[in-house]
């Protein structure tokens, strides 16, 4: 006994313990744990890998935040702070934006929950033009709804009959699609 907590101390104290993950609850905690991700690519053999650990930070983060209007709340603050920030130059494109691909994850993570809930959650964010959906972004949105299923049809014939188009989601659905792209 004694010498397993000597090796755990020593683990902590030259920093090759695991990480306690951090507890996310809120749009606020997530926001603030977003600060925490190391975004520097110099420190990630690879751009895959790169992505690959920061985006699975992020939906452990997302798993953590099962209430639907949680979930919308940290949409719009993402998308508030993605919108403000200047733009960045053209070789850092291709590195993550923590707030821009928290919006894919939140859609998604809406899909995953399952309930009716988050299903007209996440119809009514993909049918707000505040979204600004376009291109891949839209399609993405799309996709999230399909994967929702059918306990998202209400929702979409509600938007339908208020005048968004929605036709196509309704009918993936319908077919038995497990995808909108």
């Amino acid at each position: 006994m004694k010498k397993y907590i000597t090796i755990c101390l020593a683990a902590v104290l030259f920093g090759c313990a695991p990480q306690q993950e951090p507890v996310v609850s809120n749009a606020e905690s997530y926001l603030a744990t977003l600060q925490t991700l190391e975004l520097n690519p110099k420190r990630y053999k690879s751009y895959q890998r790169y992505c690959v650990v920061i985006d699975g930070q992020m939906c452990d983060w997302l798993k953590q935040i099962s209430h639907p209007e949680e979930l919308r709340t940290l949409f719009w603050k993402c998308k508030s702070v993605w919108r403000a920030k200047p733009e960045v130059s053209q070789d850092k494109l291709q590195w993550i934006d923590p707030h821009y691909a928290s919006l894919n994850l939140i859609l998604y993570r809406l899909a995953e929950i399952q309930t009716s809930d988050a299903a007209k959650v996440l119809v009514d964010l993909r049918c707000d033009p505040k979204g600004e959906w376009d291109g891949h972004y839209s399609e993405a949105a799309g996709d999230a709804v399909v994967k929702c299923g059918k306990v998202a049809l209400p929702f979409l014939r509600e938007k339908k009959d208020s005048g968004v188009d929605t036709t196509r989601l309704i009918q993936l659905i319908e077919s038995g699609a497990t995808t909108g792209f």
